[in-house]
């Protein structure tokens, strides 16, 4: 018997076809067949599928579903071939479809377990579309539970519970350098390579059994298999959102977002906005490929020191404007503070009655202060130069993270372009290199906010401030008493 997975399928037909299909997991392309005659090719195949969901009853829709994707794992311990399994899809795919719909099959061996990747075309002879319900799933399990019995095969069982834990094996892995957190970053940058947007990226991702899912401004990656989830933060700075686009593009880029409620227009390759505060009169055009969408916000990623054009309601020529002048109706996004900043802890555990361990944790905060307002005088120190002066620090400070940020960028663009041409020596070495520039990115992010965290509390604690807080005060107070005054 089998574990049975299904997933669907969207916007990435023809890249689940090339994936599913390629050489390196199918035996050189003989663990591959379809339901539509002899294999031809994923090309061939996807433009039967459209054929089909064209000639259905609602034809093909915006962001319908064009087919699904069921994938079907032995046990490894069982005593089964590659073309077995192949076999065994092939039934499994017809039962569970009826001979109505066509798929392709694919088994690929590249693991320690055997698998088929079955794509199923939504639209069937009859032109009626699968009805996928809540049971779907189960009774397609009984089924490939029912061919795997008759060929006397074992459960693969599912955990019962997501595993946190590293086994034995992880541990060993990691200390060869291929650890969990070090496959998942060979994985992202594999696939950002071959990716030409996020959602096609977090397709392939999730095909090969990794969920990335947005958190506000943060990716978390989860394996499917053992349920450990790894945010972006904990694989370092490259693989956030920002990242992975700069991978897609090969460019510089830099960000804007807007409410859904903004879009004007959207077709399968371009979304059409309205430029915010001009009342509907002026809108941009922005390829999709750019896009990530977070819930109702959306992101644009665009290219860095370009023209963007501005048009009219009408779609005529209004304006142009650089891509940073965007942001005076779109507005600048704000620093990573989050990153910047140092983890910090403080025992509130220590003492034994309440009071003991009020005082531990106002000198726990105490040398926490001390401690940033040390970093913050010796970042000073490093960067005031000869004038002594805070802000001339936080401006060389912006000017030196800015040049390391965008060799940063070029760093993560060349590490794709080396993954593309298949270069293993070079992408070596721009590993190396983007690891050098993250630690220095990382070091100025902190000396820049210790800087201005404690020339923000310097400037509260001094007597000019507290003075006028305490005019604010009174005024308040002599207000409220005139308001309050009881009537005669």
């Amino acid at each position: 018997m089998a574990v049975v997975k299904m997933k669907q399928i969207k916007t990435t037909l023809s890249s689940s076809l090339d994936y599913i299909s390629r050489d390196d997991k199918t035996d050189g392309g003989r663990l591959v067949s379809t339901s539509y005659g002899p294999w031809r090719g994923a090309a061939d195949a996807e433009t039967a599928m459209l054929a089909d969901l064209e000639e259905s009853a609602n034809g093909l829709k915006k962001n319908g579903v064009l087919a699904h994707h069921v994938i079907q794992s032995f046990d490894p311990n069982d005593p089964i071939t590659p073309d077995q399994a192949h076999e065994i899809g092939r039934q499994f795919a017809d039962e569970i479809t009826g001979g109505r719909h066509k798929y392709v099959i694919a088994t690929h061996v590249d693991r320690d377990h055997i698998h088929n990747h079955i794509i199923l075309c939504a639209a069937g002879d009859d032109h009626r579309k699968i009805r996928i319900r809540r049971t779907t799933l189960g009774e397609w399990r009984k089924i490939s539970d029912g061919i795997c019995r008759n060929e006397g095969l074992h459960v693969l069982p599912e955990p019962d519970e997501p595993r946190h834990a590293r086994s034995l094996e992880e541990i060993y892995a990691a200390v060869r350098g291929t650890g969990t957190k070090e496959r998942l970053r060979t994985m992202i940058d594999l696939t950002a390579a071959k990716s030409h947007s996020f959602d096609e990226f977090r397709d392939l991702m999730d095909l090969m059994d990794v969920t990335v899912t947005i958190r506000g401004r943060h990716l978390t990656y989860e394996d499917q298999t053992t349920g450990l989830r790894i945010r972006d933060t904990k694989l370092g700075e490259t693989y956030d959102e920002e990242g992975i686009m700069l991978r897609l593009t090969r460019d510089v880029i830099v960000p804007i977002s807007f409410n859904h409620r903004l879009i004007a227009e959207r077709t399968d390759r371009n979304v059409t906005v309205w430029v915010p505060g001009t009342k509907h009169q002026r809108r941009i055009v922005i390829p999709m490929d750019r896009i990530v969408t977070d819930g109702t916000t959306w992101r644009a990623w665009l290219t860095d020191h370009r023209r963007i054009t501005i048009l009219d309601r009408h779609d005529r020529y209004a304006d142009t404007v650089w891509t940073q002048g965007l942001y005076q109706w779109f507005g600048r996004p704000d620093e990573r503070l989050e990153t910047m900043a140092d983890t910090r802890v403080i025992d509130v555990t220590a003492g034994r009655t309440a009071g003991q361990r009020r005082y531990y944790a106002a000198q726990g905060r105490r040398l926490d202060r001390l401690r940033e307002e040390t970093r913050a005088l010796n970042a000073a120190l490093r960067w005031t130069g000869e004038t002594g002066r805070a802000d001339t620090a936080v401006t060389a400070l912006r000017d030196r993270l800015t040049e390391e940020r965008a060799g940063l960028a070029a760093s993560i663009i060349a590490l794709a372009d080396a993954i593309e041409r298949d270069d293993p020596d070079l992408q070596v070495e721009r590993r190396e290199d983007i690891a050098d520039r993250e630690t220095r990115v990382t070091s100025l992010e902190q000396d820049l906010t210790a800087i201005k965290r404690t020339r923000k509390r310097l400037d509260r604690d001094t007597p000019d401030h507290r003075h006028r807080d305490r005019d604010d005060h009174e005024r308040h107070e002599t207000r409220n008493r005139n308001t309050t005054r009881p009537r005669r």
